[in-house]
């Protein structure tokens, strides 16, 4: 379960340099070639894992997995798109070409992506990677992984978790896996919705020994998968659920190897759009989703856990949940008030 190989014999430091070069290179090449967003995704998230197995105090980490869910989110909106169009990267508007083939889309990259704008704490992003048409992306994953992310998406959606952590253990169940796939169900599925489930209580000394032991348990799993692979470093679920716990105001301890201290950092306001409750960008100008102009009317500032603990509204037109502040629905864009 990787995004990239193991070390080829070099050492951590070199690694992360490595994949900061190629992740500039693609960077530049996006205009021109939208495949460079897929290419540069992975260069960002590698170069993350590369610099916590570096220094657990490197606090790139943060940036770097925001950037790897900016640009994730950027190739689902290129292979969506036949004109071209602008999206955040970095802090600035980028020029984003259309027509990045959707076999270049798969559940991997998006499990990756939504779990770290999670950890990055980039509600924006996370948002708007859990509202994506998932039916196009080629799945190739374990079983119970993408049911498990899916419950991190309707987090971020305002909608009900709970029939996706009983998937995820249900689909993820031992007896009925390829051997293969039993391991990472033991070590990191069961243990991770584990800790999941912990966020609903209110039991800091729980949650902690949770963590602990799903943390523990991944580690373990790498050790046998391979010790020199850059996914040993930093568990992206565990880091974007401890990133939850901090912000909804639990008392959560970082964990070598799988949650690193600057993960665990509460986020500041969140703009969002006044309309339909969209969070945006520093860089952007109109609501990517309503078309608000975001210069001319004033925009929400709300903070990050009344956006994770907001219960939602039904739709009156369409039936489906949308933020209760929001006045045009997510999904029909019908005028709700």
């Amino acid at each position: 379960m990787t995004t990239s190989g193991p070390g080829e014999g070099n050492d951590a430091a070199t690694q992360r340099e490595r994949h900061l070069e190629l992740l500039d290179i693609e960077i530049a090449r996006v205009a021109a070639d939208p495949t460079a967003l897929i290419r540069a995704s992975e260069h960002a998230l590698t170069a993350a894992r590369w610099a916590v197995n570096t220094d657990e105090q490197d606090r790139r980490v943060v940036a770097l997995l925001r950037l790897t869910a900016e640009l994730t989110n950027a190739a689902a909106v290129s292979s969506a798109s036949t004109e071209p169009g602008q999206q955040e990267i970095r802090g600035a508007l980028v020029v984003l070409p259309p027509g990045l083939a959707r076999d270049g889309l798969t559940t991997r990259r998006w499990i990756d992506g939504l779990w770290a704008a999670t950890a990055a704490g980039d509600a924006s992003t996370a948002r708007r990677l859990a509202r994506l048409d998932l039916s196009v992306y080629r799945q190739d994953t374990v079983p119970g992984e993408f049911e498990m992310t899916q419950a991190m998406a309707a987090w971020w959606r305002s909608e009900e978790i709970g029939p996706f952590l009983i998937a995820a253990l249900e689909r993820s169940d031992p007896d009925s896996l390829a051997p293969d796939d039993i391991d990472f169900s033991l070590d990191v599925i069961a243990p991770t919705v584990a800790f999941f489930r912990r966020l609903a209580d209110r039991d800091d000394a729980a949650l902690n020994q949770s963590l602990i032991e799903a943390s523990a348990a991944f580690a373990e799993y790498w050790s046998r998968a391979g010790a020199n692979d850059p996914c040993s470093a930093l568990s992206l679920p565990l880091s974007g659920l401890s990133r939850v716990a901090v912000e909804l105001g639990r008392v959560i301890r970082a964990i070598p190897g799988a949650v690193p201290p600057a993960i665990l950092e509460s986020s500041g306001p969140v703009l969002c759009c006044p309309v339909c409750d969209q969070p945006f960008g520093d860089a952007e100008t109109s609501c990517s989703w309503c078309g608000t102009d975001l210069t001319v009317d004033a925009p929400l500032e709300v903070s990050l856990d009344q956006l994770l603990e907001d219960p939602g509204q039904s739709c009156p037109h369409c039936g489906q949940t949308c933020p209760r502040t929001a006045l045009r629905c997510w999904n029909c864009r019908t005028t709700l008030f």
